[in-house]
């Protein structure tokens, strides 16, 4: 780092702070692209959209992983499951 990196940000902050500062930051925040680029980032849907579909996957998942130990513990193959791939391990 710099060694006058502390104390230009706190320049940095103190002009942020000041009236010039906040206007200046308001008329950025009114600029077209940035209202574009902020909306593309943090739109609600889009994130909403994504949240279901993760969790969609991890419920579907899951169950799947709990019909798979229902059947083997149904059909008592899990732990002679559990020793054929400790023998595979070994022979490979």
């Amino acid at each position: 780092m710099h060694k006058y990196h502390a104390s230009r940000k706190r320049a940095r902050l103190r002009w942020r702070h000041s009236d010039k500062g906040k206007a200046w930051d308001k008329a950025y925040r009114q600029r077209p692209y940035v209202k574009a680029k902020a909306k593309a980032k943090y739109s609600y849907i889009e994130y909403k959209e994504k949240m279901i579909k993760e969790y969609q996957e991890e419920k579907t998942n899951n169950i799947l992983i709990e019909i798979l130990q229902g059947i083997l513990m149904k059909d008592g193959l899990k732990d002679e499951q559990i020793k054929t791939e400790i023998k595979n391990k070994k022979v490979a």
